[in-house]
């Protein structure tokens, strides 16, 4: 499972410098301007680097001790909310008293002398800041048992972050609104599947319901934006359709399987109006033909089906911070099926394909990271689930007695939980081996992890000082193995509870 893991990362990053290339190529062959050859893959590259720093800094420390500390529930969730409704209103009281700040209005926010474009905060807060809200919100319900009162507030807060993101990015073209409650409901489904669906304490219906309601109030804000369109194409594309359909068309019929079409390179509108287009499918449609573009399409396929993978879906219930993850992988599907779809026309959903467009190769990235990190821990987790017991003399003679001696010599290795590097030795062979200390029972125990060996640990009883012996009590040694796992477990994972009707 571990290699499967780290050959679907190897995969991950040959597909995420095919996008990279792919991109650059159309940058320098069909942009009046370009960053040069490496002007885009080292901007990726610093916000894929950028984007796990800080994740690992600020979201990836928020673990079961964090949330232990301050005690987060669902009163605490709901005083956060107020807050929030509350620097809102504030922000609409500078934006309509002062004409140098702005947070509805524009497509920036606008504080005095700095200005933020949106579509940078777009996918931050889309895949990274809505789906870490909910996932709070959701375990702190769960904490107090789906109480009606945990239940109402957190519907309250689920609704008033939406209401929140819908106002401020209200001044963006309707897509990235349709973009936005995409998103939005595959987060809150997924929160839904992890931290409700299987509990006893919760009707099904009324989780149908709430999914509902939520696709409901999303479906009548959008309406809202679309007065005055006459049809979804131009509520959704805002432009000329008949006309990108009509382009559409005429690349598609004159589009040669293979290599560069002589009917399309005569065709001076086409060359025009294909000049800014940054969608793959079509610029490959002109350069390279049909089978540059089935080639596409498979590349495409291949990269959501390595992403999947990276999700770790075994972990699904005990992986922190997976409705972040799910969230990322949904966007790579959208865009991938929708930008797909609005390639050929088929569909007035202008949303870019991945990795490609003027700012999706940076947004893009952030979600990949994201990937990355999901994969790393799934690794991680996938560790402790395949560390196996042995016998000691698996590494050792047969011996009834071992001496421990740490490696270096120097300080004794008693230390209860300490891990130490030590040399179990016993009459003609010897291991270097990683040790943790135990004491239980109310005996000394180790649990030792020879170097160079895919976990796979042996335990050893303290008999006296430096002299070990093999444990025969089989309860106590999977007693002691279980701590010794225990002991290893990330902070990638959920540190489970039980109530009286379900078990997490």
């Amino acid at each position: 499972m571990k290699r499967k893991i780290l050959k679907s990362g190897i995969c991950a990053i040959f597909f995420f410098v095919g996008f990279v290339w792919l991109h650059t190529f159309i940058r320098m062959n069909s942009y009046g301007s370009s960053n040069g050859v490496f002007g885009y893959i080292v901007p990726a590259l610093c916000t894929m680097i950028g984007t796990i720093f800080s994740y690992w800094c600020i979201i990836g420390s928020f673990d079961d001790s964090v949330e232990e500390r301050f005690d987060i529930d669902s009163q605490k969730c709901m005083v956060a909310s107020g807050m929030l409704c509350l620097i809102l209103l504030t922000a609409l009281i500078l934006e309509l008293s002062c004409d140098s700040f702005s947070v509805y209005g524009d497509k920036e926010i606008r504080l005095w002398i700095f200005e933020i474009p949106k579509k940078y905060l777009f996918d931050v807060e889309a895949i990274i800041f809505f789906p870490l809200s909910v996932e709070v919100i959701f375990k702190a319900m769960r904490k107090e048992e789906f109480s009606r009162r945990s239940t109402v507030f957190a519907c309250l807060q689920i609704f008033s972050l939406s209401v929140a993101e819908y106002l401020v990015f209200y001044a963006m073209a309707n897509i990235w609104l349709v973009d936005l409650a995409v998103l939005n409901i595959v987060t809150l489904s997924v929160a839904i599947h992890k931290y409700v669906w299987n509990s006893n304490l919760v009707r099904k219906g009324n989780i149908v319901g709430f999914i509902l309601l939520y696709v409901l109030i999303w479906i009548t804000g959008l309406h809202l934006l679309g007065r005055g369109s006459k049809d979804i194409a131009s509520y959704m594309y805002r432009g000329d359709w008949d006309e990108y359909t009509e382009y559409v068309s005429v690349l598609v019929r004159n589009a040669s399987f293979f290599g560069t079409s002589g009917k399309l390179t005569g065709m001076e509108s086409v060359r025009e109006w294909l000049y800014n287009q940054s969608n793959f499918i079509q610029q490959l449609l002109y350069y390279g033909g049909w089978s540059s573009v089935i080639g596409l399409l498979a590349f495409m396929t291949g990269f959501l089906v390595t992403a999947f993978k990276m999700l770790g879906k075994r972990h699904f219930q005990i992986h922190r911070h997976q409705v972040i993850y799910m969230t990322a992988f949904g966007m790579f599907v959208s865009r991938t099926v929708m930008g797909s779809l609005y390639a050929f026309a088929l569909v007035p959903y202008p949303v870019a394909l991945p990795f490609a467009g003027t700012t999706g190769i940076i947004t893009d990235s952030i979600a990949f990271a994201l990937l990355l990190i999901c994969m790393w821990e799934c690794y991680q987790i996938d560790k402790i689930e395949s560390c196996r017991l042995a016998d000691a003399a698996e590494f050792l003679e047969e011996n009834i007695e071992y001496t421990v001696l740490k490696k270096g010599g120097g300080g004794d290795c008693d230390e209860e939980g300490d891990m130490d590097t030590v040399i179990v030795q016993g009459k003609e062979k010897q291991v270097c081996c990683t040790a943790v200390w135990f004491e239980c029972f109310p005996e000394e125990y180790a649990v030792f992890k020879p170097q160079g060996i895919n976990n796979e640990v042996f335990i050893l009883k303290n008999e006296e000082k430096d002299v070990w012996k093999p444990v025969n009590d089989e309860g106590i040694m999977q007693a002691v193995f279980c701590e010794y796992v225990e002991s290893l477990i990330p902070d990638c994972v959920e540190v489970g509870y039980e109530t009286e009707d379900s078990e997490y």
